[in-house]
């Protein structure tokens, strides 16, 4: 991690690593990943999919849950493909409550 900007209590930036297992995927989704090149842009989700009682609860009063809801989207992170030594490296970036903040992971 490098030191926060002055004034800012974030780090500057966060290095890690993120691996992708392509083994298990079809070809022609595997063969998608094997393409990706510099400058390629990546959307990373988090999903944390809701219980049968929390879907329940959303839809009280005919309410109807947006897709985000339904399906448990907590994040979302934008990323860049970049080159780097002994492989590819994608550059994140990702907005939490309309705070921009930055990783860099090797991929």
């Amino acid at each position: 991690m490098r030191k926060p900007a002055v004034g800012e209590l974030k780090p500057a930036a966060v290095t890690g690593q993120a691996i992708i297992d392509t083994r298990g995927l079809r070809g022609d989704v595997r063969s998608e990943w094997d393409e990706l090149k510099q400058h390629d842009v990546l959307f990373l989700l988090t999903l944390r999919p809701p219980t049968v009682l929390e879907l329940e609860e959303m839809t009280e009063g005919g309410r109807v849950p947006s897709a985000a809801e339904r399906f448990g989207l907590v994040y979302v992170r934008g990323c860049e493909v970049r080159a780097g030594e002994g492989g590819r490296v994608a550059q994140l970036r990702f907005w939490l409550q309309g705070e921009g903040r930055a990783k860099k992971a090797t991929a």
